[in-house]
């Protein structure tokens, strides 16, 4: 993920408050609901997801089509770079963003729900580690 940034500015684009750190939970949640679905029924097991989709989440809108389209891993992750590079996001709007990177990534490559959780966390940083694991008590994985 550093395609677009340097590590310090990286971390700077990338601070958020609490309250915006816990609504990530959700976002990492989805994710893993829709990888486990993937692996138990296959990727057009997420037609209906797609369709159900609030519109407002445009970004995930996008993550689960680029997954249906059935698009490689390297096309897949340009569209979603190329988002994220044109959109000049800052704090939970980019790391929300990077969490989907990330998991398109993951998800092609079949890596194991327990890796991608793994994943997930780290691209939020330590501390959200602890206190992701904390409100949700998971113990630890990897």
């Amino acid at each position: 993920m550093g395609f677009f940034y340097s590590a310090d500015v990286l971390v700077e684009r990338m601070r958020m408050t609490e309250k915006q750190s816990e609504k990530l939970d959700s976002t990492i949640e989805f994710i893993l609901k829709i990888f486990n679905k993937i692996r138990h029924y296959g990727l057009h097991s997420l037609e209906s997801d797609y369709k159900n989709i609030e519109p407002e989440f445009v970004f995930r809108r996008k993550f689960v089509q680029i997954i249906l389209q059935s698009a490689d891993i390297e096309s897949g992750t340009k569209i979603l770079e190329y988002y994220i590079l044109t959109g000049n996001y800052q704090g939970y709007d980019l790391v929300y963003r990077l969490l989907y990177l990330e998991a398109l990534s993951a998800i092609f490559q079949y890596e194991s729900p327990i890796a991608i959780e793994e994943k997930l966390l780290s691209v939020c940083g330590e501390k959200f580690r602890e206190e992701y694991r904390k409100r949700n008590q998971t113990g630890e994985s990897l």
